[in-house]
């Protein structure tokens, strides 16, 4: 972390922990056992040309404050939607550059949206799919306005990676300046060194430079990423990663992508998939068939419902359903026993599963983006009426002899050298295998990636359009205001020198 970034982080650290006396009450009346729909008036749902509901996520640090995306194929009804007040009031917020003249001046199809738990004024958003808002953005104004790192732009180019429509990102539980990120799309084609298969692209530092993880061939491309670390339990770590694909099963590394591992043979739902940690150290993913592993991923069972996206909890039961038409009511469980599966009491059926869940802890609140059937919230338990305290970032261990890396056709190991200087835009040195890469920075340093790879036709056939009252009451004085102020400007500052 450097001086600036520090000073930034430290004032923003202060400033948050002074105002955080004043909260927003969630405004629209919620039941238990019975979801009432918030999904933004300016969303038709139902269909899919107006509504298709996917990232969900709530401010840790602004209780009621919402983020939702909506992709549907008709693009100017799309984008990232904002709430401050529990779903009661909404606003279309993710303003961006347009790459042309004529492309979208907002993320039209944000698949989903990562708030940082110790500042509310960053977010990443990935946009991918369709449109000509595709990438990875960042926000340092609460969500208001967007923007691709120049790195970002550069890893593609250096590394001949054709499309850069995002389809998942992880945060690191211990330092959301450590992400991950998969694709939708695959980096290259029959004639390219990528064949169809698509890799991850990692930073440590926000998105300032980026490393290249090739892909496992004949993985193919729309998979999502996840850390496998859940710090309450003390469960993982940073470099152990769930990588799901569409059609090549479940794949785990423990040393940040050096070397892979295929866990199971079940596939993620076309879509995503998302990850839980439950009570008593298991862990749950989603899928075609649902999932869970008492030892961190090494090995799974398959549970419960069938064909989901996401299977989430309020720390008392876990929710899911599902996906795509599933016309079905939501299914849950006690976290106590992973077994037990039940339709949710009411009787409500929903068309599409949840694509994407959030808790908001202060106020016991469960919402659930539903791919056409939009945004819903519910009263899951009284809430813990306390605000997370804020944390010093844990740096990224170092892992030896890792730049790129992927897996051979064969089955074997490639491995390579260590990352170039970001500063001095060096490409990194070559390790052992064929493939080397170094950290791309915004200086656009040249990395190269080799190997040979298998074609993989990941075909579409779940039909998604791929080709082409609250009060905000807030407590402080002048002085607060003016550090705070203070402070975003030393991160503002740091962004511009970094650009």
């Amino acid at each position: 972390m450097n001086v600036e970034r520090s000073k930034g982080w430290m004032l923003g650290v202060v400033c948050a922990s002074l105002l955080s006396a004043g909260r927003a009450t969630a405004s629209p009346q919620l039941y238990p056992d019975k979801w009432v729909q918030i999904t933004p008036p300016q969303v038709k749902t139902g269909a899919p040309e107006t509504c298709i509901g996917q990232g969900i996520a709530v401010d840790p640090q602004k209780p009621s404050t919402i983020y939702w995306g909506n992709t549907p194929y008709n693009e100017p009804a799309g984008g990232l939607f904002k709430s401050e007040d529990g779903g009661s009031n909404w606003t279309r917020v993710a303003a961006i550059k347009p790459v042309y003249d004529g492309a979208n001046n907002y993320i039209a199809m944000p698949l989903h949206v990562r708030i940082d738990p110790n500042d509310s004024n960053h977010l990443y958003a990935g946009g991918g799919v369709r449109g000509s808002s595709l990438g990875f953005f960042v926000s340092h104004d609460g969500g208001i306005n967007f923007a691709i790192p120049p790195s970002w732009t550069a890893a593609l180019k250096a590394n001949s990676i054709d499309m850069g429509d995002v389809y998942d990102i992880a945060v690191d539980p211990d330092n959301f300046l450590h992400a991950l990120v998969t694709f939708h799309s695959a980096w290259g084609w029959d004639d390219s060194k990528w064949k169809r298969d698509a890799g991850i692209l990692e930073t440590t530092d926000g998105g300032d430079t980026w490393k290249v993880h090739n892909p496992i061939s004949g993985s193919g491309a729309g998979h999502s990423i996840k850390f496998l670390h859940d710090i309450k339990q003390g469960i993982g770590d940073s470099k152990t990663w769930l990588l799901g694909t569409q059609g090549f099963g479940y794949w785990r590394t423990d040393n940040a992508g050096g070397t892979w591992t295929k866990v199971s043979d079940v596939d993620i739902s076309h879509g995503g998939s998302t990850n839980y940690y439950a009570k008593g150290g298991w862990l749950y993913t989603s899928g075609v068939s649902t999932l869970r592993s008492k030892d961190n991923g090494l090995t799974w069972s398959e549970i419960g419902p069938s064909a989901t996206w996401a299977i989430f909890g309020d720390g008392e039961r876990l929710y899911t359903g599902k996906s795509f038409g599933g016309n079905q009511p939501f299914q849950i469980a006690p976290e106590s026993d992973g077994l037990a599966w039940s339709d949710m009491a009411g009787g409500q059926i929903f068309s599409d599963g949840p694509y994407e869940m959030a808790y908001d802890q202060y106020y016991g609140i469960l919402y659930s983006s539903n791919w056409t059937s939009g945004l819903w919230a519910l009263k899951a338990n009284a809430g813990s009426g306390q605000i997370p305290p804020l944390t010093t970032p844990k740096p990224i261990p170092p892992v030896g002899g890792a730049g790129a890396s992927g897996v051979a056709g064969a089955g074997g190991n490639v491995s390579a050298g260590s990352a170039g200087s970001a500063s001095t835009g060096t490409a990194g040195s070559s390790g052992s295998g064929t493939s080397v890469a170094g950290a791309v920075s915004a200086a656009g340093a040249n990395s190269t990636a080799g190997g040979a790879q298998l074609s993989f036709d990941n075909a579409d056939s779940q039909g998604c359009a791929c080709s082409t009252t609250a009060t905000n009451a807030t407590s402080g004085t002048p002085a607060i205001l003016v550090g705070l102020a203070f402070g975003l400007s030393l991160l503002r500052r740091r962004k511009s020198a970094s650009n």
